[in-house]
């Protein structure tokens, strides 16, 4: 093999641990950046409560006034306590409204209205014994698709998504019953109540 293949073929192998340096390089980044953009990704907690504790809950929205109150285990309507409440939407409801984290959070908000939080949305409180909170929902932000949020008055507002916005906007129809639900209650009372008067 004379001087210039063996200059020829030496380029070429240069030339191919380059692109396979390069091919391995790559495939390491990709598959690596999910996981430590995942590692590095932070939230902000908003509201974290125990919400087998919440005994009274309102809300104030386009869709109207909710006034909920446990008694017992079972949820009751303040406004028409004859409105048969399904525990299990209520506890669904709860469970969105009561954990609540944000992927951003803008801290020392002098001026609420700036995202609309000073006439919100939607405005939630959840209450037991002496403990209140506030939820409100503000502005929607076309850009970047999440709504404001702010808990009590703490001057920090937090971002959710549309899905988690809709959830806490519920109206009272949202948690009535089926009449199905409603029906099979009314009769297992009725059979209760005609055992106790047999015994």
């Amino acid at each position: 093999m004379n001087k210039r293949k063996k200059v020829q073929l030496a380029f070429v192998c240069i030339v191919f641990i380059l692109i396979l340096g390069a091919y391995l390089s790559f495939r390491y980044y990709m598959n690596h950046l999910p996981e430590e953009a995942e590692e590095t990704a932070e939230t902000y907690e908003a509201i974290n409560i125990d919400t087998s504790l919440v005994t009274e809950i309102g809300i104030i929205s386009g869709n109207g006034t909710v006034n909920l109150q446990k008694t017992g285990d079972e949820w009751l309507c303040i406004d028409n306590e004859e409105e048969k409440i399904d525990s299990a939407k209520v506890e669904s409801f709860l469970s969105s409204a009561g954990q609540i984290s944000s992927e951003l959070k803008i801290e020392e908000v002098d001026d609420m209205s700036e995202y609309g939080l000073d006439n919100p949305s939607i405005n939630i409180t959840l209450q037991w014994d002496n403990n209140l909170y506030v939820i409100k929902t503000g502005d929607y932000n076309s850009i970047t698709g999440y709504y404001y949020l702010s808990v009590n008055d703490d001057n920090n507002v937090y971002t959710i998504d549309g899905s988690l916005y809709y959830s806490l906007n519920k109206a009272l129809e949202a948690f009535i019953a089926d009449d199905t639900e409603a029906t099979k209650e009314e009769e297992e009372n009725e059979d209760t109540e005609a055992a106790e008067s047999t015994e």
